[in-house]
C-alpha cells in the first residue's frame, strides 16, 4: 500500500503538471488522505464534526479489502457506464482505475503500464478497448467478468474471452 507521503506527492504531482484534466484522479487520491492530512482539502466546518471525521477515516482507508471493494464498486459503475455508451465517464472511469490500482503499490506498476499503453496511445478505441481495460483489471484481481458482461450488455453469450487467453 501507498505512504500518506506518496500519496501527498502524487497530489502535488498532479496539481504542478495538471495531467488531471479531469480532476477525478486528485478527487480520488484526496480522498485517500487522513484525516490530518485532508485538513487543508475539507471545509473547515467538518474540522471539528466527530461524525464527519468517523467517516472520513472509514472511507479513506488503505486496507487492501477497502481498496478492492472501491474497485468492485467502480467496475460495476464503469461497465454501466460503457454499455450505456458514456464515453466521457469512460475516460474519467480508467483515470480512477489508475489511481485505485497505485494505491494497492508498485507491485501493481506492471498492470498499470499495461492499461497505459492502451490508454494513452492515439490508437486508442473507447468502443472496443475501454472493454479490454476493464478484463485486465478483473483478471489482476480476481474478480468475474463475466458478472459484468451478463448484467449490463444483453447481448452477452458464451464464455468471455480475456485478452492473452485461448478461445
Amino acid at each position: 500500500m501507498r505512504s500518506q507521503k506518496e500519496i501527498l506527492s502524487k497530489l502535488k504531482e498532479f496539481k504542478e503538471s495538471k495531467s488531471d484534466t479531469l480532476g477525478v484522479q486528485w478527487k480520488t487520491l484526496s480522498r485517500k488522505l487522513n484525516w490530518e492530512n485532508a485538513k487543508p482539502y475539507i471545509n473547515s466546518k467538518y474540522w471539528y464534526d466527530t461524525k464527519e471525521k468517523k467517516k472520513w477515516e472509514v472511507s479513506s482507508s488503505l486496507e487492501e479489502k477497502i481498496l478492492k471493494q472501491n474497485l468492485e464498486n467502480l467496475m460495476d459503475k464503469a461497465v454501466d457506464d460503457y454499455y450505456a455508451h458514456e464515453y466521457v465517464r469512460d475516460m474519467a472511469n480508467i483515470h480512477v482505475f489508475i489511481c485505485i490500482i497505485w494505491l494497492f503499490g508498485s507491485s501493481f506498476d506492471k498492470l498499470i503500464t499495461e492499461i497505459a499503453d492502451i490508454f494513452y496511445t492515439p490508437k486508442f478505441k473507447p468502443n472496443y478497448d475501454t472493454i479490454v481495460i476493464f478484463q485486465l483489471i478483473c483478471k489482476e484481481f480476481g474478480l468475474k467478468w463475466s458478472t459484468y458482461e451478463y448484467r449490463y450488455n444483453p447481448n452477452a453469450r458464451g464464455k468471455i474471452v480475456l485478452p492473452g487467453e485461448e478461445r
